[in-house]
């Protein structure tokens, strides 16, 4: 009998409906727990109720950028250590640096395919 393996769970922090959709289809047929949010204030919440493996945070959310976020995250304990993949429209080179000196695990842009998108999380786990 082979070991099970532990599913994994990610929250996806996305306004963008239809992209917010795409990446939940995507990564549940990868085989992972998907719960998303559509603005910044419920993204902490949902990340603190239940274990999360990963966090994919775009930085342009209404009420609060995913920066603030991305800070907040890596100054608590709690969360300092969940991978953190920055998905955003922002490409230029200055916005990537900031991304990933604030703490993100990985920064990647908007467009992407979905390859891309899967071999970037592998990567993170």
């Amino acid at each position: 009998m082979m070991p099970r393996t532990r599913a994994k769970h990610v929250v996806v922090a996305e306004d963008d409906s239809d992209i917010r959709l795409l990446l939940e289809l995507h990564l549940r047929r990868l085989g992972w727990v998907v719960r998303v949010v559509a603005n910044g204030r419920d993204v902490a919440p949902l990340v603190l109720s239940q274990r999360t493996d990963l966090l994919v945070l775009d930085w342009t959310l209404p009420d609060m950028s995913g920066a603030e976020l991305l800070d907040a995250f890596r100054e608590d304990p709690r969360t300092r250590d969940v991978p953190i993949l920055m998905l955003t429209a922002r490409a230029e080179e200055a916005a990537k640096k900031e991304g990933l000196g604030r703490g993100a695990t990985a920064y990647m842009t908007k467009p992407f395919t979905l390859s891309e998108l899967a071999e970037t999380i592998q990567e993170l786990i």
